[in-house]
C-alpha cells in the first residue's frame, strides 16, 4: 500500500515553513507522496456543499510543489488536482516541466474540470464548455507538455 499526505499547501501547511516540515516529516516516515489542492479562488459566499472558507490561506500549487520539492528528496511530489480550465497549457506545461526537473522526476500531475462558478467567474474564464476545453488542451497539448519535460 502507498499512502500520501494531502493539503500540503493549505490551511495551516499554507506556511511555507510548516509545509516544508510536514513534507519532510511524512518522507521520513515513509510516506509515497505529498499533495496539493486547488482553488484559484475561494468564493464569499460559499456555494452549498463547499466546506472552505473565503479566508482559508492557500498557497499556489505550483509554488507549493517547488518549495516542497526543493526541501526533500525521495518523497513523490503531486497536484491534486489542477483546474485545468483555469490555465493557460502552454505555460503550465513549462511550469510542470520545470516542477518535475527541480524535483529529479518526483512529479505527479493531476487535473479537473473544476467545479465552483464563482471560481471561474473571478479568474474570466467561462465555466460553459470547460470539459471540452480540459479534452482540448490534453489532448491537443499532450506532445507539447511531452516536448517541455524534456527540453527543461
Amino acid at each position: 500500500m502507498k499512502l500520501g499526505l494531502f493539503a500540503i499547501n493549505y490551511g495551516t501547511c499554507a506556511d511555507p515553513e510548516l509545509a516544508v516540515r510536514a513534507a519532510q516529516h511524512a518522507e521520513a516516515a515513509g510516506f509515497e507522496s505529498v499533495w496539493t489542492g486547488e482553488h484559484v479562488a475561494l468564493p464569499d459566499p460559499a456555494p452549498r456543499g463547499f466546506t472552505m472558507p473565503p479566508e482559508l490561506p492557500f498557497l499556489d500549487t505550483i509554488v507549493a510543489l517547488t518549495l516542497v520539492a526543493a526541501h526533500t528528496s525521495t518523497i513523490k511530489v503531486a497536484s491534486g488536482i489542477i483546474v485545468l480550465p483555469l490555465r493557460n497549457p502552454v505555460i503550465l506545461a513549462k511550469e510542470l516541466a520545470s516542477v518535475d526537473v527541480v524535483s529529479k522526476g518526483r512529479l505527479i500531475a493531476g487535473f479537473g474540470a473544476g467545479y465552483v462558478g464563482q471560481e471561474f467567474a473571478a479568474v474570466g474564464v467561462p465555466m460553459a464548455g470547460r470539459g471540452e476545453r480540459m479534452d482540448d488542451y490534453i489532448l491537443r497539448n499532450i506532445d507539447m507538455v511531452a516536448e517541455q519535460i524534456i527540453a527543461a
